[in-house]
């Protein structure tokens, strides 16, 4: 039986934490973590402070795109994943402006979790192997944006500042035009090489 429902709003770099009893009596509030294996180790001992039995609790939280859901998933703990475009109705019943904050959030999450069971879905992301594919999927996706963004910046660097660079390579992708790049970061460097140099 359900005893405490958890919600927690998440951010970057941090997440909010606020936790309700099945009366809807605040139990913890204004509690953040940071998103580190330490932050998520003090989650846990508040978790551990009221119940060690995991199936006390349902946490919910609004995507289950998170480390932190897969450590609570390994853990045991239930984890909810509120249906997309609920929480500005939610947090209109709970503040008429519907202001988001991200302590208040995570007090509606917790209380929306506890009367609106209907917004939620429950979290099951397979097994151990298909959530370890699954983040490296993810991974592989934002460095390869990371990768994009960088080589865009610095063509852009290179247009401004080097355009004799760009008679020589028309692309940075490449591992030599980066070699190159690296060895003679400008025109002046690159005219002092010899064509032996260059054809090595």
């Amino acid at each position: 039986m359900c005893r405490y429902y958890v919600g927690i709003d998440w951010a970057d770099q941090k997440h909010d934490i606020a936790m309700v009893d099945s009366q809807g009596n605040v139990i913890v509030d204004n509690f953040t973590i940071a998103k580190s294996a330490r932050g998520f180790e003090l989650l846990l001992d508040i978790l551990r402070a009221h119940s060690g039995n995991p199936a006390h609790f349902k946490i919910g939280i609004e995507t289950q795109h998170n480390l932190l859901v897969d450590f609570l998933l390994d853990l045991g703990y239930p984890v909810y994943v509120l249906h997309p475009g609920s929480m500005k109705g939610l947090r209109k019943q709970y503040r008429p402006s519907g202001a988001s904050d991200d302590r208040f959030d995570a007090f509606v999450l917790a209380i929306a979790l506890l009367h609106n069971r209907y917004c939620w879905r429950a979290i099951d992301l397979g097994s151990e192997l298909v959530r370890e594919i699954r983040l490296l999927a993810r991974d592989h996706f934002h460095l390869t944006r990371m990768r994009t963004a960088l080589l865009n910046t610095l063509s852009t660097a290179v247009k401004m500042y080097y355009p004799e660079y760009l008679l020589f390579f028309s692309k940075f992708k490449c591992k030599t035009s980066l070699a190159f790049l690296k060895a003679c970061p400008d025109f002046e460097a690159a005219r002092q090489l010899t064509f032996k140099q260059l054809t090595d």
